[in-house]
């Protein structure tokens, strides 16, 4: 192995980042080593500045090379020296990586690192499936796995030459304008954001270079003052483009609007990218053929590998478990909320709810839910703010409420409170209370001065943005949507190294909620060789669960996979799975299907009544799910609805030969094994190995039914 050096750049943190923070140039230090940087650096650092070197960076470069040499580097990019120590220079860390890297590679651009095997794993499963024929993918993948980096490494495998980038997130178009201006991997391609044109600049893209246009559903769907489009669009309707990417694809993409527009392009390849894709995952759109996903589970197992191996590299270090901590929102607090009738105490958005957005409608309610969560003694009320492994890491947290009304009020309520007024607290919703439209630039300034913020939001910066101080959540809104809970939850994710943030909390006052959302999660992300219980296990071996009970803060242990089981589905939300027109394939339609079904009434299968389901009893075991889909020719669009009501006739009967079986079908594996044939075919209606043929022709979606036929299962185990 041959010898390496180190290029190191320090300064110190309040010189460094001030001035980053009001626009001034900082300096910094650069200098080498063949010994440990932060040894080096301890050494070298004679300043009378009081504070400890902050290194910033550091390269592992080739032996030949010195400090001298990326001197040389940022002389010719022009950077100032300071006259009296001409080793420091006034430029920032992203400078300095752009002379070390023209110095290694001659692309003078800040970033230069690699693939990471997951991200490898997307690309290549994603490139196979494209170059064999396939139109549309979806990367599923927590925040922090660097879709960005991974979707322009696929872009570029591809050699896609005219790339249209869509979301209705228009926030997140700096992080895609540094991704590929940035790294010296994408220097053959141009970045065009459309917000830059108008309709006397229209859009125009080098015909000869490789282009990137970046356009928010939002812009490209509004229209001129004579509701026409704009005209500064009718350049890029015009163009064929190898790929589109649809961001944040969870976050309206799916909308009427949205999907009349990506019809009116032309492209070759569709890539979708999203956090939390829950509705993508199970429309039936995409399978495991078609789809790469990496979640919370993924991460995690990675990071424990990491762990035991001595943490080879840092990356996963930073990425740090989730633990969430349930309190019941029915606790005392509520006897103030006298506005409201019994079955509406429990709601979070009627308890924070305010019209005029300077009180609360129940005030003293309010009043007293926050005077009880700053308690100092525990032994009184274990909160939050008190229990020693959770109080000391609620330095900047998120709060997460239902309106910009409850956000204002919040805020006003917060700042006058004997407990709360030691935080700063930034509304961020609405106008941010006029103190101006970039609201991460103010949470970030606000956290750079203030050491304790909470930021109060009902929908802005919940997806989309990195806050790395952020350590804690508390979600005071009744959000029923697995995809935004977790959206959101995830948003304290983001890695702190600098502040050694090893550990971040997210706590719920909704119990029943958060176990119905850990469902959710568990059961889209499941694998397809993996069970939706077994998926739950493996999540909550990564996430610690406490509930307060008993004036207690208790660990969940086994027992909790069954509640979040119960809670999370129950019989009538497990029959109308079956129901869904999602479970049909239009694309993959035959001769041998149309025949198959030629005899189905179209109209909807009898259901199995709840009140007969509840009058059994049943046990439980483990499923899987089956294999990939084949292709088949497309069918006439006339014909599909009728097409998809018949084939529901079929799907919607199964729940009734479960129950009549005398086998306990636990998922479609164990169901395609029965053995009571003459049984099936009598309650569903359909010849056995019809209804095998319409599985495997990929007609009816495998993954789909298997999750319907698991949840039944589920939901009914103990009352059949």
């Amino acid at each position: 192995m041959s010898k390496k050096r180190k290029i190191y750049a320090y300064s110190h943190y309040s010189h460094y980042d001030y001035r980053k923070l009001h626009g001034d140039t900082p300096y910094v230090k650069v200098g080498d080593t063949v010994r440990e940087v932060n040894v080096r650096v301890s050494e070298q650092d004679k300043t009378e500045n009081p504070e400890a070197p902050y290194i910033l960076q550091s390269w592992e470069i080739p032996y030949q090379y010195r400090d001298y040499d990326v001197h040389r580097e940022l002389d010719k990019l022009k950077v100032l020296r300071n006259r009296k120590s001409r080793e420091w220079f006034e430029c920032d860390v992203d400078m300095v990586a752009k002379a070390v890297n023209n110095l290694l590679h001659g692309v003078a651009r800040p970033d230069n690192f690699k693939m990471r095997l997951e991200q490898k794993s997307f690309v290549e499963k994603a490139f196979a499936y494209f170059t064999n024929g396939g139109t549309s993918f979806l990367l599923n993948a927590i925040m922090r796995y660097g879709k960005t980096f991974a979707a322009y490494q696929l872009v570029k495998k591809l050699q896609c030459k005219r790339v249209l980038i869509l979301t209705y997130k228009p926030g997140v178009v700096q992080e895609w304008n540094n991704g590929l201006n940035n790294h010296v991997d994408f220097v053959d391609y141009d970045f065009y954001y459309a917000l830059d044109y108008d309709k006397d600049n229209p859009i125009k893209m080098k015909r000869d270079k490789n282009s990137v246009l970046f356009a928010s559903f939002q812009d490209i769907l509004g229209t001129d003052l004579n509701g026409k489009m704009k005209s500064k669009w009718n350049y890029v309707f015009s163009l064929k483009y190898d790929m589109i990417i649809i961001d944040e694809t969870h976050f309206g993409a799916s909308t009427a609007k949205a999907i009349d527009l990506i019809n009116k392009l032309s492209y070759t390849y569709r890539l979708d990218l999203s956090g939390t894709p829950l509705k993508a995952l199970m429309s039936g759109d995409y399978d495991d053929e078609n789809s790469y996903s990496w979640s919370y589970i993924d991460e995690q197992k990675r990071r424990k590998e990491e762990e035991a191996s001595g943490w080879k590299t840092d990356t996963y270090k930073w990425l740090c478990p989730l633990t969430m901590l349930t309190y019941d929102f029915g606790f005392s607090v509520v006897k103030d909320a006298e506005y409201y009738e019994e079955e509406e105490k429990s709601t979070m958005n009627k308890y924070f709810a305010s019209h005029d957005g300077i009180t609360f409608i129940n005030d003293a309610a309010v009043d007293r839910f926050l005077d009880w969560l700053a308690t100092v003694d525990a032994r009184i009320a274990n909160t939050p703010f008190n229990a020693n492994f959770v109080k000391k890491h609620l330095n900047h947290m998120f709060w997460y409420l239902e309106s910009v009304n409850s956000v204002m009020a919040f805020m006003r309520k917060l700042e006058t409170h004997y407990y709360f007024k030691q935080y700063k607290i930034i509304p961020a919703a609405g106008d941010n209370d006029g103190q101006g439209r970039n609201t991460l630039g103010l949470v970030k300034d606000a956290i750079f001065r203030n050491e304790k913020t909470i930021t109060l939001s009902c929908g802005k910066l919940n997806t989309g943005v990195t806050v790395p101080e952020w350590t804690a959540i508390f979600m005071l809104c009744d959000t029923q949507s697995a995809e935004d809970y977790w959206q959101t939850i995830f948003r304290i994710k983001s890695p702190n190294e600098e502040g050694n943030k090893l550990s971040c909390f997210a706590v719920d006052f909704n119990p029943n909620r958060n176990l119905q959302m850990i469902y959710d999660y568990c059961e889209h992300i499941a694998k397809s060789d993996i069970t939706t219980p077994q998926t739950i296990r493996e999540f909550l071996e990564t996430m610690k669960v406490f509930s307060y009970e008993d004036n207690k803060l208790i660990v969940q242990d086994e027992s909790f996979i069954e509640r979040v089981i119960s809670c999370g589905i129950n019989p009538e939300k497990a029959i109308r799975k079956f129901e869904s027109k999602q479970m049909a394939l239009i694309s993959k339609v035959d001769d041998t299907i149309l025949e198959i079904l030629k005899n189905i009434p179209p109209e909807k299968g009898t259901k199995l009544s709840i009140e007969v389901v509840k009058s059994k009893l049943g046990k439980g075991k483990t499923f899987k799910k089956g294999e990939k889909k084949e292709k088949k020719d497309k069918v006439d669009l006339k014909t599909i609805n009728k097409i998809i009501a018949k084939l529901l006739n079929v799907v919607q009967k199964i729940p009734t030969f479960m129950f009549v079986s005398s086998d306990m079908e636990e998922d479609l594996k164990h169901l395609l094994k029965s053995k009571e044939i003459d049984l099936f075919e009598l309650t569903v209606g359909i010849s056995f190995n019809d209804f095998k043929y319409l599985i495997e022709s990929g007609f009816l979606s495998k993954k789909l039914l298997d999750r319907a036929i698991q949840a039944y299962y589920l939901a009914t185990r103990e009352i059949l």
